[in-house]
């Protein structure tokens, strides 16, 4: 699940103003798409299945970016209860 985060897009990326953490993040456009996919209610493996989807690639060439997506966001303390 996520944190309350503010959104807001520049060009293709993105930046989250951490409501909590009182922080701000630039995101690229994969994990700004992967941030958007972690709803609280998807596996690690449904959010590369959902990258892989809306890339229209493998998932096996979406997982690396995604999985490194979310653990930055986990280590930023971005999504909470986050399970594999």
């Amino acid at each position: 699940m996520r944190r309350p985060a503010v959104e807001r897009r520049l060009g293709g990326d993105g930046v989250l103003l951490d409501l909590v953490g009182r922080a701000m993040y630039l995101l690229n456009p994969t994990a700004l798409a992967v941030w958007e996919l972690c709803d609280g209610g998807r596996t690690a493996e449904e959010v590369v299945a959902g990258l892989a989807r809306r890339y229209r690639v493998p998932e096996a060439t979406a997982a690396p970016g995604c999985l490194a997506a979310l653990a930055f966001l986990e280590a930023a303390d971005l999504l909470v209860g986050a399970e594999g």
